[in-house]
């Protein structure tokens, strides 16, 4: 797929990017492979969970209260308060810097 399969290339394509079962085999697999470069094609559904998912609404105007909840209902998180990482706290996952600070984020 996009051509680097035919440079040599290690592909693999995770059909559904809410499946972290097969993005975990996924990423496994990619390291193990060390002889090559690897590329995982990740499948997935602008705004999924929230009520503008699969429209082109969700890029460039933000999810009102109501949806914010909606969505947070969808997707199993409590309705009050910021969503909390694995790392214990609002922002990205433990380990990783937001955009620009050099952790990866």
């Amino acid at each position: 797929m996009f051509g680097v399969d035919g440079y040599g290339w290690h592909v693999q394509t995770v059909a559904d990017g809410n499946d972290l079962g097969a993005l975990a085999r996924a990423t496994e697999a990619a390291k193990a492979v060390t002889d090559r470069p690897s590329l995982v094609i990740v499948r997935t559904e602008i705004g999924y969970g929230s009520p503008k998912q699969g429209t082109f609404g969700v890029h460039g105007s933000p999810l009102n209260a109501e949806q914010v909840i909606e969505t947070k209902r969808k997707l199993g998180y409590p309705v009050g308060g910021a969503v909390l990482h694995p790392g214990g706290g609002p922002g990205p996952p433990a380990g990783r810097g937001r955009a620009g600070e050099g952790g990866g984020g």
